[in-house]
């Protein structure tokens, strides 16, 4: 969609294919095709195998019953992740983050957001954002990046809910 994502293409390709040869517990896109290559005039492209599943609708979650296996199967989802982070492998075929990606990304949100707050939306969230500054670098973990509810996917057999994916 942007230059900045496109740019980010190859590492993305790069963590897949890492994420690919480890038994999670659930389905990671593959990468099928890439190309566009910096330094090359080609437009950048990935193409990534489907994932089968949908989000959860929020209402899905309020039987007690959906809501306790979803959590059970998120916690799951996090600790592979975490036991990841773990394996020196993995790490090593990870594209190292920036030192300084948590100050970079609050700067970005200062940038592109606080002029559409309010006075007190950007004290607020300036609030959030400083306890980012101190932040140290952390190497020993996998981090999804975008966890949100529309990025980890489920099937639904008798009425409970099954991850499929992220």
């Amino acid at each position: 969609r942007t230059e900045a994502a496109s740019e980010r293409l190859p590492a993305r390709a790069a963590v897949l294919r890492a994420l690919a040869g480890l038994d999670l517990g659930f389905l990671t896109p593959r990468p099928l095709a890439e190309g566009g290559a910096p330094g090359t005039d080609e437009p950048p492209y990935l193409v990534l195998s489907r994932i089968p599943g949908a989000p959860l609708e929020g209402e899905a979650l309020d039987s007690p019953e959906v809501a306790e296996a979803a959590a059970a199967q998120f916690a799951a989802l996090l600790s592979g992740l975490a036991a990841a982070g773990g394996d020196e492998g993995v790490r090593a075929a990870l594209p190292p983050a920036p030192e300084n990606q948590w100050q970079e990304f609050a700067a970005g949100m200062r940038a592109k957001l606080f002029p559409l707050m309010s006075d007190s939306g950007r004290k607020r969230a300036e609030g959030e954002l400083a306890a980012l500054d101190g932040l140290p670098p952390l190497t020993s973990a996998v981090v999804h990046g975008d966890l949100g509810g529309e990025n980890v996917l489920w099937e639904t057999s008798d009425g409970v809910p099954r991850l499929s994916g992220v």
